[in-house]
């Protein structure tokens, strides 16, 4: 992402932040990724995808065969918002041209033109050469946190358009999946979900991906779940129940061996 002038790369000193969120939904030949890029002024903002066979492209999505032919690769481009996908044919004059590997053949790019700000919500699907895509569509949050999606039959896949941030709450369609993925919370940790057919809770693996189960219909909502937090007191006490006011808000505590459980009522 960025390059000193001397190295020959002076067109990428302009980075101010890059990322990517990417997740691989087990059990499928699907990949989906978002890649966010920041730049002090307007610069050409593009992605590339290596391919392994020549290009058929069809609006935003762009398909290829393995070397072998068996198979065959889908990708498909969401966002950037006008970006368009091309063949940028193979990588060539450098110390290690991509004539040099047996495997590439060309690259797909996406450009979304001169920018200071972009994501890029990208989908990768493969399989047998007679592989036909999985319908795929774009979401977008409706309230809270801004997020992004992707619709991969019957699974949504969200990303948090402007990470990191502080994370709320997320309100958006379940758009008839029935898995959702909520990507870039806190890992190993507990939110509070509503929607159809969800549970009232679950909570994030290692990489921060919330997941569960719904019915697909309706929104659904996840909000960072702080109904209740633990408070440390006298390890002596085994158990006691009590009410009290703290700055004018009630709260009533139950106390088991060195934690207590308040319920506060009147607070955020």
């Amino acid at each position: 992402y960025n390059a000193a002038v001397l190295g020959g790369f002076g067109y990428y000193n302009d980075v101010i932040a890059a990322s990517r969120s990417l997740i691989y939904l087990r059990g499928t030949n699907q990949v989906v990724y978002y890649d966010r890029g920041i730049t002090a002024s307007a610069q050409n903002h593009e992605i590339w995808q290596v391919a392994t066979g020549p290009l058929t492209i069809n609006g935003n999505t762009a398909s290829w065969p393995t070397r072998s032919g068996s198979q065959i690769v889908y990708f498909t481009s969401l966002l950037s918002s006008g970006g368009t996908v091309a063949d940028a044919g193979a990588y060539t004059g450098e110390t290690y041209p991509q004539s040099s590997d047996w495997e590439p053949y060309t690259r797909v790019v996406v450009n979304a033109g001169a920018q200071t700000s972009t994501q890029f919500l990208s989908v990768m699907e493969w399989g047998d050469s007679s592989l036909t895509q999985t319908a795929t569509t774009l979401v977008h949050s409706s309230s809270g946190t801004t997020y992004d999606g992707a619709l991969i039959g019957s699974s949504l896949v969200m990303f948090m358009r402007n990470w990191p941030q502080t994370f709320t709450s997320v309100t958006y369609p379940a758009s008839q999946a029935t898995t959702q993925y909520i990507s870039d919370l806190t890992p190993n940790t507990s939110y509070a979900i509503t929607g159809d057919g969800a549970p009232a809770s679950a909570t994030t693996d290692a990489a921060g991906v919330l997941t569960f189960r719904a019915t697909g219909t309706g929104s659904i909502t996840v909000k960072s779940n702080v109904s209740a937090k633990l408070l440390p007191t006298n390890p002596k006490v085994s158990s006691l129940s009590k009410k009290m006011t703290i700055g004018g808000v009630a709260v009533a505590c139950v106390a088991v061996t060195a934690w207590k459980l308040c319920s506060v009522k009147g607070a955020a």
